[in-house]
């Protein structure tokens, strides 16, 4: 995936200088590879450089030996903690399911209890991180172990000597490969050293360690098989592959959509998918995957997603919504920002900000509305771009709500209109039958197909919010259109949304015996 990024910039570099005239380039600094990119091609061209900003390379060096040295004195620290605080169980599992966070765990328990009425085996749930000290209330399975309690002086010992070998070999192949002869871009020694210094101190201890902790597990465990619900984690990887030395199948559970513009797929690495119906299997198979190895299942967590009027009034009473006033409830996504080692960028920071200013003028515009904003759970570092388009008390003010301390279903069942950018919770608001609104003000095509299969109303200008929403809240024949497209959607793709927690279950324990 680094190499993919890096290529990427390279051609990005080679596209600006054949457009571009100048016979010097001007450079803040050279700190990031799309810079280093520009600058390599730049000499290349016989193009002077300046660059302005000039890191002292010792410095840098003695900052990554210091984090070095820290990282490793907090492993140790954390193992000699977790080996007197307590051991996980050692009983075998035919089953272990994999999970680092909430919402993937809301796709995994729903099978877990379907397991666990069909089969009097053991099974194991495994929690990493943050989860560990969130929702951990016991199954019918048990309590979800904690990732970290699989540590020991066993594993400490094996990631000192692991790390220090592989940086040692990474070093001495980086060394082959510069003295290969070719214009390649891995024959360019500073770009490719900087590309794998970056992964290395971004990802490899890290991995490592997970590496080995999931090894530690497995052994312990010695599951038949090992089931997650996020194909692109580094540890649900590293179960992946550590149990596939071990012969240990896996299977990935899809939580989210998926696109064709999802190139975290491409990289796909369990043994098997269940996906949620036959347009994602389609997708699936373009980006590799044999036919054989993908289940179409519906999505578990989606079972028991339907429209609760009791829930709806009490929650709008809990948000002091009048009864003469509509909720729209608008589910924000965070910007993504391009970088080595980081996923495709699909909403810049600037068209984020746009969004959010188009979004936050409907209580100016429209009488008798509420507006309650649900940010997505990886956007908190963008919070205050919220509260900055809130504004100061006022009239706007006191018909919004910031809501960070409920789940995206309350708010969604609760509203009468969603409106949302390229997220999952487009297809929650079909389920729950709620008109929606998909903006999209960029020149690239909708993420997902929710519009385009005329499921929802597309919103591509920022004078289009407005009539968009009357439109769908108070003109009945608009309303009963998107009403029918809607149920269409839902019986042409997801016609296995209900009951998969069953199907999963069955498709599982087949593996198994």
């Amino acid at each position: 995936y680094y190499l993919q990024k890096a290529c990427k910039y390279r051609d990005m570099a080679r596209a600006f200088f054949e457009k571009m005239t100048g016979s010097r380039l001007i450079m803040d600094s050279m700190n990031d590879a799309q810079a280093l990119a520009l600058y390599l091609e730049a000499e290349k061209r016989g193009i002077p450089v300046e660059i302005i900003s000039k890191r002292d390379i010792r410095k840098s060096r003695a900052k990554a030996l210091g984090l070095n040295f820290l990282w490793f004195s907090n492993e140790i620290v954390r193992t000699l903690f977790r080996t007197v605080k307590r051991r996980p169980a050692r009983d075998k599992s035919k089953m272990v399911f994999f999970f680092h966070g909430a919402k993937f765990y809301a796709s995994l328990r729903p099978v877990i209890a379907e397991i666990a009425e069909k089969s009097s085996g053991k099974v194991a749930i495994i929690a990493k991180g943050e989860t560990a000290n969130g929702d951990r209330s016991p199954t019918q399975t048990g309590q979800p172990i904690d990732f970290d309690d699989f540590r020991d002086f066993k594993y400490l010992g094996k990631l000192l000597q692991c790390s220090f070998r592989i940086r040692k070999e990474l070093h001495k192949h980086l060394s082959c490969i510069a003295r290969q002869p070719g214009p390649s871009l891995f024959r360019e020694p500073r770009y490719l050293g900087y590309l794998f210094k970056t992964w290395f101190q971004d990802t490899a201890y890290r991995s490592i360690r997970s590496v080995l902790l999931a090894d530690r597990a497995l052994e312990r465990l010695q599951p038949g098989v090992v089931i997650v619900a996020d194909p692109t984690d580094y540890v649900t990887k590293a179960f992946t592959l550590t149990g596939r030395t071990r012969g240990v199948s896996s299977f990935c559970i899809q939580f989210g959509m998926a696109s064709k513009y999802d190139s975290e797929w491409r990289y796909f690495k369990q043994d098997y998918l269940g996906v949620m119906g036959a347009e994602i299997a389609a997708i699936m198979k373009n980006n590799g995957i044999p036919e054989e190895r993908i289940y179409v299942l519906g999505n578990p967590r989606y079972d028991s997603y339907f429209p609760d009027d009791h829930l709806k009034d009490r929650v709008r009473k809990d948000l002091n919504v009048p009864d003469s006033h509509v909720l729209v409830a608008f589910m924000s996504v965070p910007p993504v920002t391009e970088g080595i080692g980081k996923r495709e960028a699909g909403l810049s920071l600037q068209e984020y900000e746009t969004i959010l200013a188009m979004v936050y003028e409907l209580p100016d515009r429209l009488e008798n509305m509420v507006l309650a904003v649900k940010p997505h759970p990886e956007e908190f570092e963008y919070i205050e771009y919220h509260k900055t388009f809130m504004g100061a008390e006022g009239p706007r003010k006191n018909r919004i709500r910031l809501i960070q301390n409920r789940n995206a279903y309350e708010i969604m069942n609760a509203s009468d209109l969603v409106i949302t950018m390229q997220s999952t919770t487009g297809l929650e608001a079909i389920l729950l039958e709620k008109p929606l609104i998909m903006v999209n003000i960029t020149d690239r095509e909708d993420y997902v197909n929710y519009a385009s299969s005329g499921a929802a109303c597309r919103v591509s200008r920022r004078e289009g919010l407005v009539p968009a929403v009357q439109s769908l809240l108070h003109d009945h024949e608009t309303a009963e259109h998107f009403r029918r497209t809607r149920k269409q959607y839902l019986k042409e793709n997801l016609g296995y949304m209900y009951q998969s927690a069953r199907r999963s279950a069955d498709v599982l324990l087949g593996l198994i015996h």
